[in-house]
């Protein structure tokens, strides 16, 4: 009765992709010119497929048929290799480990104008053992209906560090729940699932929450995903990943990872108010400059005390607020720093002169214009 359960289910199976012969054999006719890019695969893909569904099977088609996993390598990738750099070494090499398949059919499915998403996790073979390495695969929306893509191991498989190359149509549309099975994203918003299990009950092979009164509504929290800032989606991410529970090294490595992207993003906030600082700080040493100029020829030409009392209050308004603005700066990077405490300290003796300015001006309005002038033979030792 069991084998004949089996039998039937891979019948089933072989039934349900014949569908996508022509589509696979279409792919394979296709010219060695054309898998110079995606661009190029995907117009060839447009040019001979009509339905958005022979188009998706195409997509994952070539890239698990086309690409070799690359064993040899799989331990010692580029460190910080950028979405064209995956494309590209993969496309001349045609050999890639996971980031490389996902990275090539995320191109070519949004290419398509097919919703498509990089989703990174962890993954446990059919024995519930947990992989050593983390893994990448995709999601895609298709008809306002999510399903999950794994192209690399729908390519093949490894064994005894050898790869065999065997097309394997269970990774391909596949609905979330029997995704779970092997499957676990780092972040729970990617199982596609309305209650989404914790990494416990992965190990446990749980396919919902045991907390039954979990309703995590997962379409919403995507659509929630495009009013947020790159900052924000970030630091959601870290939270759903603390709340999963931290169980394997490899989640510990990923919530870092994120913590880290934070710290980046504070960062760069922080540069680019410290360029905004020093642009401030050189104009209001222009101004400054101007200032001293006209009290160096005893504020001649005349212009009207408010005119007067604003060619020292500007530059000196402006340096209170740099200073603030200097001090609030928390997210410095070390070799900033130095430089950072030179300008703090530059800054409050500058500011010691330019009160000194202020008070002097602020004297000599409340002078008669006789006395306005005495105060400069009063002060002919000391320029400012």
């Amino acid at each position: 009765m069991k084998n004949y359960f089996i039998l039937s289910l891979l019948l089933l199976v072989n039934m349900s992709f014949s569908q996508y012969e022509n589509v696979d054999k279409k792919i394979d006719e296709m010219p060695d010119s054309y898998e110079v890019s995606t661009s190029s695969i995907t117009e060839f893909i447009n040019s001979n497929f009509n339905s958005q569904e022979d188009k998706i099977r195409a997509a994952f088609y070539w890239t698990a048929s086309t690409i070799s996993y690359d064993v040899e390598n799989m331990l010692n990738q580029p460190p910080n290799q950028t979405p064209e750099d995956k494309i590209n070494r993969t496309l001349k090499s045609k050999k890639g480990v996971c980031m490389h398949y996902a990275q090539i059919f995320y191109d070519i499915m949004n290419k398509l104008n097919v919703e498509t998403v990089l989703v990174d996790g962890y993954t446990k073979d059919t024995n519930g053992k947990i992989a050593t390495l983390s893994h990448v695969w995709c999601a895609s929306k298709i008809n306002n209906e999510w399903f999950l893509f794994d192209p690399t191991w729908g390519s093949g498989y490894v064994n005894d560090l050898k790869f065999t190359k065997k097309i394997n149509n269970i990774f391909f549309k596949a609905k979330p729940i029997s995704f779970i099975d092997r499957h676990m994203p780092f972040d729970y918003l990617w199982q596609l699932s309305n209650k989404p299990i914790n990494n416990q009950e992965f190990y446990e092979s749980k396919k919902e929450a045991t907390d039954q009164t979990i309703n995590f509504d997962f379409n919403k929290e995507i659509n929630n995903l495009k009013n947020l800032s790159e900052k924000e989606q970030i630091q959601q991410r870290i939270d759903r990943i603390q709340k999963s529970g931290i169980k394997n090294r490899l989640i510990t490595e990923k919530l870092e990872f994120e913590k880290k992207r934070i710290t980046y993003f504070n960062q760069k906030k922080d540069f680019n108010k410290l360029e905004d600082i020093i642009a401030n700080f050189n104009e209001l040493n222009k101004k400054y400059s101007e200032y001293i100029k006209f009290k160096n020829k005893q504020f001649t030409p005349n212009v009207s005390d408010e005119e007067l009392k604003s060619k020292i209050q500007i530059p000196y308004d402006m340096l209170i607020n740099c200073l603030k603005n200097v001090n609030d700066l928390k997210d410095i990077n070390r070799e900033n720093l130095s430089a950072i405490n030179d300008l703090k300290r530059a800054m409050n003796s500058m500011k010691v002169d330019y009160e000194s300015n202020l008070k002097f001006v602020n004297e000599y309005l409340l002078k008669s214009e006789v006395e306005r002038q005495k105060m400069f033979f009063k002060r002919a030792g000391v320029r400012n």
